[in-house]
């Protein structure tokens, strides 16, 4: 099975659409803790995760489901890079 990698820009770019498609108002910063702000919550953090694998063709296993990891946009698109690596190096 052939994955399409997307650069970094190319994911931050993604996951900003993703977050502004659910909400109003100013678009977060790249270190903006969603979390700590309100923008977001476990259900939608569910949504977010699911949105990625399905976006980025990555499978997030259950013992990675680290929340931090889906805090702010960098953390975001720093564990969807990893992941595409890794998926590429099998």
């Amino acid at each position: 099975m052939s994955m399409t990698v997307h650069n970094t820009d190319e994911i931050e770019r993604l996951v900003r659409e993703f977050l502004a498609a659910a909400e109003d108002g100013p678009e977060p910063g790249a270190d903006e803790d969603l979390f700590q702000s309100g923008r977001m919550d476990s259900l939608f953090a569910l949504q977010l995760v699911n949105f990625t694998e399905r976006t980025f063709d990555i499978e997030v296993d259950v013992d990675e489901l680290d929340l931090a990891a889906f805090a702010t946009i960098a953390k975001i698109t720093e564990f969807v890079a990893n992941k595409q690596t890794a998926a590429q190096s099998v």
